[in-house]
């Protein structure tokens, strides 16, 4: 199970642009978007979300209910930060100011407060501590 879908990449890149991404073409890209370039893209993403919270305080993969659409945002960009970046037409995209590597280093930094403790998700925790204090004899 993916933490996004194709239609959650669409809603913040828009589907227009994750079509155009998603398609190896040189030129102006034609045609609908490409599920198999999408697929991996989500892949990569869960992968990437995954490997940023081993050895922190949640079970990998994450499982949330409240904290979904957060998890689900994270994906979403980070999956299409990739289809956009790994176009056959892009050089590179590491540029100072790149809108779309900014939003992925936002991302980032909000899965470390995740991470960190600074905020917290509902997810079940790696290892789960007691809910109240318990007196020992």
């Amino acid at each position: 199970m993916s933490y996004a879908a194709q239609s959650d990449i669409e809603d913040v890149f828009s589907p227009a642009n994750v079509a155009a991404w998603s398609l190896f073409e040189t030129g102006t890209p034609t045609g609908s978007a490409d599920p198999t370039r999408i697929a991996t893209a989500l892949a990569l993403a869960d992968g990437q979300i995954n490997a940023f919270f081993i050895g922190g305080p949640y079970q990998v993969p994450l499982v949330c209910v409240a904290c979904q659409p957060v998890v689900r945002y994270w994906a979403a960009v980070i999956a299409g930060v990739w289809l956009y970046g790994s176009r056959f037409t892009t050089s590179y995209i590491d540029y100072t100011g790149n809108r779309y590597i900014a939003l992925q280093t936002a991302v980032f930094a909000d899965m470390d407060l995740y991470k960190s403790g600074v905020k917290r998700l509902d997810a079940p925790q790696r290892y789960p501590q007691p809910s109240a204090p318990t007196a020992e004899r």
